[in-house]
């Protein structure tokens, strides 16, 4: 009756090793690509959004600044973030607990978008441009926004 050598059975664990650790490597960097695509595509829909409010109100001949893109609070959980120019706003979160893919509102006009508890960039909204922008001397900031 053969059997497996103890050699063998080392190769076998070894090679099943450094598999796994390679599989979950790559899965962890799918998983902060997915969550930076979905901040990107917020980020675009959040200018897109403002660019069609002032449209709006072009037309109707108003005065084309927005003032606000909410009326959530600051730093609160399960806010309506973006609810004067988004249909469907975004639900904040709370710097406290704040993970990757997340919104919080910082200040009446700066939110922090969140790629993980650790990493995160801060949006300006500039009622009197209508530019919702952040630091492009960031990396992340460039990511985000090209």
């Amino acid at each position: 009756m053969k059997a497996f050598g103890i050699l063998e059975i080392v190769f076998a664990i070894l090679i099943i090793s450094i598999i796994t650790s390679v599989a979950l490597i790559k899965l962890n960097d799918t998983g902060k690509l997915s969550i930076k695509t979905k901040i990107k595509s917020d980020v675009a829909l959040i200018r897109y959004s403002i660019s069609n409010a002032k449209q709006k109100l072009a037309l109707s001949g108003n005065d084309t600044d927005i003032k606000a893109l909410d009326e959530a609070n600051i730093n609160t959980k399960n806010q309506q973030l973006f609810n004067y120019v988004l249909d469907y706003p975004i639900l904040s979160s709370d710097i406290t607990e704040a993970s990757g893919g997340t919104w919080v509102k910082y200040a009446s006009n700066i939110y922090r978008a969140f790629i993980s508890t650790n990493e995160s960039v801060d949006f300006v909204y500039d009622a009197s441009s209508g530019l919702f922008d952040c630091d492009y001397n960031i990396v992340l900031c460039k990511e985000l926004t090209q």
